[in-house]
């Protein structure tokens, strides 16, 4: 063979294993990524207090404060602005007033603060009616 043939026959070689190296998918390791897991689903329910009761419910999320059998509040719904861990950022949709909710790593304690005050509540099944019955008798 003389030396033009060889020279054609491996830069066809070469060309055909360029192409099927494009072709043939690639091992190549993922981009790691970073999640936040999004447990805000765990804030809805009932919580208790000393002399305070609130429920978490709604596709939106929705506040209501039950003051023992003295008046219920209906604060609103509200977003959340930020997830990190069990610690939420919040802020009420109509007022724009700004709160966190801080879940325990069990999920059984929720403190929400705020400017003025700060409260532990406890995960509890009572409902909102049986809380306030208990304090009309």
């Amino acid at each position: 063979m003389n030396t033009k043939r060889k020279f054609i026959l491996i830069l066809a070689v070469f060309l055909v294993i360029v192409v099927v190296h494009n072709i043939l998918p690639k091992n190549e390791a993922p981009t790691p990524t970073v999640e936040t897991e999004d447990n805000s689903s765990e804030l809805y329910g009932f919580w208790v207090a000393l002399d305070s009761y609130i429920v978490i419910s709604g596709k939106e999320m929705f506040l209501t404060e039950y003051i023992r059998n003295e008046s219920q509040i209906d604060h609103g719904r509200f977003t959340l602005t930020s997830i990190n861990e069990n610690l939420f950022q919040a802020e009420f949709l109509e007022s724009g007033k700004a709160f966190s909710l801080e879940l325990t790593e069990n999920g059984k304690k929720l403190t929400i603060a705020n400017d003025k005050k700060t409260i532990t509540y406890k995960y509890t099944e009572v409902t909102p009616d049986e809380y306030v019955s208990r304090y009309n008798q």
